[in-house]
């Protein structure tokens, strides 16, 4: 699944500062990630479900199966981006699946978004 796009992805990074005892993380994107900002791009991948049910129009999606991931609850978790579809909900399904869709950064993701969106994403052949 790891393609250009998801190793750009994957070099996301997190700059620390403190607001007193408190500490900020504030998302830092590489030149390489920060170049497909505002850009389509094509991004295969697995379906990581954000609510229950069977169809999804919003969610997650890893590079790995998060069902099969030997890193999940040890050592982290895969590059993952959350992703808006452009028209109805598509199923849910374990098999990868291919989107193409408009790469955005959220401004703010403490405020309840992914740093990183694939908008008004289609399924791509």
């Amino acid at each position: 699944m790891m393609n250009k796009t998801w190793d750009a992805i994957d070099k996301m990074a997190y700059k620390v500062t403190y607001n007193g005892a408190k500490k900020v993380y504030t998302p830092f994107y590489p030149k390489e990630l920060k170049a497909l900002e505002n850009k389509v791009v094509e991004l295969p991948g697995y379906m990581v479900p954000l609510h229950s049910g069977r169809n999804h129009k919003n969610f997650m999606m890893s590079v790995l199966p998060v069902m099969q991931c030997q890193f999940c609850g040890s050592n982290g978790i895969p590059p993952m981006v959350e992703v808006t579809l452009k028209g109805g909900a598509i199923k849910f399904s374990e098999d990868p699946i291919k989107l193409k869709g408009k790469m955005v950064f959220t401004k703010d993701p403490l405020k309840g978004n992914s740093e990183i969106q694939i908008i008004d994403a289609e399924l791509a052949k």
